[in-house]
């Protein structure tokens, strides 16, 4: 069987319609900061180009899947802050802590070892703690992540920059998905009432974020909006 032979192939992007999409993003979420979601290469538009844009726009903080994707930025001279979604293997915590990444903290032991690790280095390091309101990838639920950001925040080289958690279902556009929703932001709020310190949240991706705006809290993490992609045809 044939085979047909590609010629060479590229894909043009337009970084004008990249800094619109942010402004659209930032009148819709309010004075919140704004910490775009980059992985998979910035869903394949290039994410070396892509972030380097965002921090000429005045991105602070862009999140990516896994550490793999938060080193090939930092080797590609991106000097934002960078937050890895997905959790991190104790044995990747030196690399954390060389290029300056934000971990996602969901898990007690990951937590301590970042810590000690920290401290023996003289340094203090920002992270922030997943709960799990309804997503069921990873974290404590809320009623059993109380006392492990306690613990967490009483750690002396471990600074909680932000709580978080997913929008699960908001993509969804209908009435039992937006109850979902609901549901885990009412999680977030007893949650976040019943801690011995205010901390700030974000919660919401692009769906989220354009849909619920009643759900922003202290940051968004948009994805797909971003890059001019509507997360369900009904938002298009």
């Amino acid at each position: 069987m044939e085979v047909e032979r590609l010629g060479p192939r590229w894909m043009e992007i337009d970084l004008g319609r990249l800094r619109g999409n942010l402004a659209t993003l930032r009148r819709k979420s309010g004075p919140v900061e704004m910490i775009p979601v980059v992985k998979a290469d910035a869903y394949g538009h290039g994410a070396v180009e892509i972030v380097r844009a965002m921090e000429k726009d005045g991105v602070g903080m862009v999140a990516v899947a896994t550490l793999g994707e938060a080193l090939r930025l930092r080797e590609a001279f991106v000097r934002c802050r960078i937050l890895v979604l997905a959790a991190v293997p104790r044995a990747q915590i030196p690399e954390i802590l060389v290029h300056q990444i934000t971990p996602t903290v969901c898990d007690a032991e990951f937590a301590a070892a970042l810590s000690g690790r920290s401290a023996a280095e003289g340094r203090t390091t920002a992270v922030h703690f997943y709960v799990d309101t309804g997503m069921g990838r990873m974290g404590y639920a809320p009623g059993e992540a109380r006392e492990h950001l306690e613990k967490t925040l009483k750690m002396p080289a471990l600074l909680v920059e932000y709580l978080y958690s997913h929008f699960s279902a908001a993509d969804q556009c209908d009435a039992d998905s937006d109850a979902y929703s609901l549901g885990q932001w009412r999680q977030m709020e007893n949650f976040c009432a019943g801690l011995s310190r205010k901390l700030p949240v974000h919660m919401s991706n692009s769906a989220a974020s354009w849909r619920f705006p009643e759900y922003v809290a202290d940051a968004v993490r948009p994805g797909l909006l971003c890059y001019g992609v509507p997360p369900n045809p009904e938002l298009k």
